[in-house]
This record gives structure tokens, C-alpha cells and sequence, in this order.
């Protein structure tokens, strides 16, 4: 059995934005169920900023982020024996409004034929046709108070860096009002 003691849960680094959002509130409810009133979780959130800063993250002049996603295909080829040629992909972040989220894509630049070994399978990929990678959804307070409530939690306090980039938001569970 569990302790008496309060349960703290934590979901941090803005992972949340990797889930659509009725997913990560799926989870969070998930969550709710497994914790007793009065229990914590503390869960960090990338909050939506000016557009162009978003852009310029995720198309960074260093190509961290590029090389972050290109290396999806380099550990394809390596640990399924593929033939990915990485300098006929390029990488390209949108934020996409109707989603508030950023958008992770590699294009083909032209027509090619992939070959993956250990699916003893050929892809296709037109040229400039999207392979997408990831959504990373941007949150603001109210979004999150949203969630937390949809989810079962009230929102004690949200801890923000200096800039309002990030929060970390301390939720705890109302299990009476549910």
C-alpha cells in the first residue's frame, strides 16, 4: 500500500507540449486518478511567445535544433540499417496558429527511394514532400488553468524564468469537486 504522505508528481522540461493537448489532459487525468486529495503535481509548460523568437528557436543560425532532428535519420540508418542520404533532407520549423503549436518537418529536397533494411522496405518521397516530426505546443496561463482543471487540479502558483518563456506550474488535486 502507499504512505500517508503526500505524493508529489513531476512532469517537467515542457514536455507536455510533445502531446496534443486533449492528450496530455488525458494523462493528467490518468494522473488525478492515481493521487489522493491534497497531492501535487509541479509541471513545466513552454509559454506562446512573440512568433519570430519561436521561428528563430526552432530554425536556430547554429542548426542545433536541425541537427537534433536530422539525427532521427542518422540512428534510422544506423539501428535499421537504412540508406537515409541526410543532405537530401533539410530541416524547417513552422508555428502553426491554428494549433499554437511549433512544427517539426524534414523535406525531401528531391524525388529519392529509401531503403530500410530491417523493414526489408523501400519508401518513396516526392520532392519537398513533409515528413513531420513533432508538434511542441505553446501554452499560455489561462491554457494551463484550462488543463488543470479539465484534468481534475487547481493551480496553487506558476513559477516563470525572467523572461516569460517557461513555467513551472504547482497543481494540486481537488478530488471533492470532481
Amino acid at each position: 500500500g502507499r504512505s500517508g504522505r503526500q505524493q508529489l508528481v513531476l512532469f517537467l522540461g515542457s514536455n507536455i507540449g510533445n502531446f496534443i493537448p486533449a492528450q496530455a489532459q488525458n494523462m493528467f487525468r490518468g494522473v488525478w486518478r492515481n493521487l489522493r486529495d491534497g497531492d501535487r503535481a509541479l509541471v513545466g509548460f513552454d509559454l506562446k511567445k512573440d512568433i519570430n523568437k519561436l521561428q528563430l528557436a526552432y530554425n536556430d543560425r547554429d542548426g542545433i535544433t536541425s541537427d537534433f532532428n536530422m539525427n532521427l535519420l542518422r540512428r534510422i540508418n544506423t539501428e535499421l540499417n537504412a540508406q537515409f542520404d541526410l543532405d537530401r533532407f533539410q530541416h524547417v520549423g513552422t508555428f502553426n496558429p491554428r494549433l499554437g503549436a511549433m512544427e517539426s518537418h524534414l523535406f525531401s529536397l528531391q524525388e529519392q527511394h529509401v531503403r530500410i533494411e530491417a523493414l526489408d522496405k523501400a519508401f518513396f518521397f516526392d520532392a519537398y514532400e513533409p515528413v513531420h516530426l513533432e508538434y511542441s505546443f505553446k501554452y499560455t496561463r489561462k491554457d494551463i488553468a484550462s488543463m488543470a482543471a479539465a484534468s481534475g487540479f487547481d493551480v496553487i502558483k506558476n513559477f516563470s524564468d525572467s523572461g516569460e518563456n517557461l513555467v513551472d506550474s504547482m497543481w494540486v488535486v481537488r478530488k471533492e469537486q470532481c
